[in-house]
């Protein structure tokens, strides 16, 4: 309700107790708007005693009353958007210690956001040659700097009631539609884009919903008349929203040092601890007399990527580490292995402040405590002996350690930078072939001839390659990897998760807080079993299974002719096409394997002609077999049938 009754301003409490006579050489800020003699006050009261008494104008001063701070606000929203502008509550909050004010709870204070002066940021960059200042480019401000005098001075009292005392007159600029520029979303349209972004909407159905009042064309003049802020919303805000949406999810706590700790807490009472190992900065743990002080980890394994552990551990086990995840400059390192389906499945994480073989040894040490009946055989790395060396003390001395293709071609790359131009593609070319070749006399006559044709040429470079490479073939050569490893000769599945989760998961933004990174790492989790399962329960195919029928439908097509004992166990088959041909030399190994029967990891043939074929059962010299890294090749399958 409103009167026409004007009483006095409330006034902000004063060092002195008493109103100070006004000193016409100094200009204050409040300055009189009908450009009288006096030109400015020290306060907005005795602005407005001056306007009353001298000017008989009160300013069209209102005294408003409510019942509770919610009609309040929701009456200050509709006044807003009526005369396009915006109050914003100054941060002092005044609560009365008069016994004549013992009713007032706290008085509030509104002032328009056009008042005031715009202040630069005093952050700028010096140019180093000139010594010339150059401060970086600002959006506009709203700022007049001037003086707007429309106000609000809120009392609330104990009993809930609001009093308002309202001086809408806007000095400095006009109430127009071009003053929308300056406003920002009313709340109840941050509301409902919270709202929506919470059940899942796309952020352009949200912008599409607000602005659909302005689909016809033929009314856009009627439009015009009652446009408000909330039909200037653009993505950039929803996106700004839906970042505060999720600082909120994760965020437990403004420190970020608090709000792990109480993550992790909440984690350690689930029903399955995912929390492997925790040693927070600033404090040593008996459980880890290795790590220092100032160290930090984190090791985090579900339930579900235990069971994919347990499952797939026996095919490859890949291990690398990225950085930029968080402010703290900690690394993320992930284990991952394929599963079924082609998909590599992260199976652990560790956050640490360092990549060192103590902070490796505890990070797998954890997850392989809990699952102790999982055989890792093959543990893939870059070329950094950090990770083979942790593997090895975990699971064993006969682990087999082979290298990322991709980091071992980049170490070349970077040392054929010091090798003449002239000789750097005809090197690399070579180096490739080395690494591609998969019959192992063929691989050491290329080896051995490379080193002999380039040791005058390039001395330091085969220097480099000598101390390297050449003595652990076993660790980056094709021909060397006859054993089952997945057919990964990369460390792509690594590689491809870290780029979804700075991509997709932090939408190609930096993080800074490690609350928000342990939250995204939990919601790839979920997101990984629901893909799963529904490959699980769906007719998707499995690439192994596609590639054994493929072998098995191949071997079926080679003629019986074609097939020839030449001693026991021993078979030599020949191509399709070449009756005549040497062929290759088959060798059985042994019966039915019953670890392969027993394992759904396994590469065993399902078809009726060659039931519970598997790797270990022969062996052939033929180049696909050594290619396909473990598949039964067609030879064998005919053999078998």
């Amino acid at each position: 309700s409103s009167s026409d009754n004007q009483n006095e301003l409330p006034s902000k409490p004063s060092s002195d107790g008493q109103n100070q006579s006004l000193n016409r050489e100094v200009k204050y800020r409040f300055q009189c708007p009908f450009k009288c003699a006096i030109e400015s006050f020290r306060t907005m009261k005795l602005l407005y005693d001056h306007c009353k008494r001298d000017h008989n104008n009160s300013l069209g001063t209102q005294n408003l009353t409510f019942t509770n701070m919610d009609e309040f606000l929701r009456w200050k929203e509709k006044e807003e958007e009526n005369n396009y502008v915006y109050y914003v509550r100054s941060e002092r909050t005044y609560r009365p210690k008069r016994i004549s004010a013992i009713n007032i709870e706290c008085t509030y204070y509104y002032g328009c956001c056009r008042d005031g002066i715009y202040r630069p940021n005093k952050k700028c960059v010096e140019n180093r040659h000139d010594k010339t200042i150059k401060r970086r480019k600002r959006k506009r401000s709203r700022k007049l700097n001037a003086l707007c005098i429309s106000r609000m001075y809120v009392r609330k009292y104990y009993d809930k009631h609001i009093e308002v005392v309202y001086i809408p007159m806007h000095t400095g600029h006009e109430l127009n539609q071009g003053e929308l520029v300056y406003l920002p979303l009313p709340k109840s349209t941050r509301e409902s884009v919270y709202l929506k972004l919470s059940q899942g909407v796309n952020m352009n159905r949200i912008v599409e919903d607000v602005r659909k009042d302005i689909d016809h064309r033929v009314n856009r003049h009627e439009f015009n008349n009652r446009l408000c802020r909330k039909y200037f919303l653009t993505r950039t805000d929803v996106r700004n929203i839906n970042r505060r949406l999720q600082i909120n999810e994760s965020m437990m706590h403004d420190d970020d040092a608090t709000s792990v700790s109480i993550i992790i807490e909440k984690l350690r009472r689930e029903p399955f601890n995912p929390v492997l190992a925790f040693k927070p900065q600033g404090i040593t743990l008996p459980e880890y007399p290795l790590l220092l002080k100032d160290s930090f980890l984190l090791a985090i394994q579900t339930e579900f990527q235990m069971q994919l552990f347990q499952r797939y551990s026996n095919k490859i086990l890949c291990i690398d580490s990225t950085h930029g995840t968080n402010a703290y400059k900690f690394k993320l390192i992930t284990c991952i292995v394929p599963d079924d389906f082609g998909s590599g499945q992260p199976v652990a994480w560790c956050i640490s402040d360092k990549e060192s073989i103590d902070v490796l040894n505890i990070f797998i040490n954890s997850f392989h405590q809990k699952s102790p009946k999982a055989q890792v055989l093959t543990v893939m790395t870059d070329d950094d002996c950090t990770g083979y060396a942790a593997a090895k003390n975990v699971f064993g001395e006969n682990i087999r350690h082979i290298l990322c293709h991709w980091h071992v071609k980049h170490a070349w790359k970077r040392h054929l930078r010091r090798v003449q131009k002239t000789n750097q593609e005809l090197i690399y070319r070579t180096l490739h072939v080395l690494v591609e070749e998969v019959d192992i006399n063929r691989f050491h006559q290329l080896m051995n001839r490379f080193v002999c044709n380039w040791t005058r040429k390039e001395p330091k470079f085969i220097e480099y390659f000598r101390r390297y490479y050449q003595d652990r073939p076993e660790k980056w050569a094709k021909c060397y990897r006859h054993f089952e490893h997945a057919d990964t000769d990369t460390n792509n599945f690594v590689e491809s998760f870290h780029n979804k989760l700075k991509t997709v998961y932090f939408n190609g933004k930096s993080n800074r807080r490690l609350d928000k990174l342990i939250h995204v790492l939990l919601s790839i989790e979920r997101d990984s079993y629901v893909i799963h399962m529904r490959k699980m329960h769906s007719m998707v195919i499995n690439t192994k299974e596609v590639a054994e029928k493929s072998y098995h439908k191949k071997g079926l097509n080679i003629s019986v002719n074609n097939v020839k004992m030449i001693e026991l166990n021993k078979w030599i088959v020949a191509d399709i096409k070449e009756v005549e041909s040497v062929g290759y030399m088959i060798t059985w190994y042994q019966a039915n394997c019953q670890e392969c029967q027993m394992s759904s990891t396994s590469r065993t043939c399902s078809s009726p002609e060659c039931l519970f074929l598997c790797y270990h059962m022969y062996s052939c010299d033929s180049r696909c077999y050594s290619y396909n890294n473990g598949h039964i090749c067609e030879h064998i399958h005919r053999v078998h049938s």
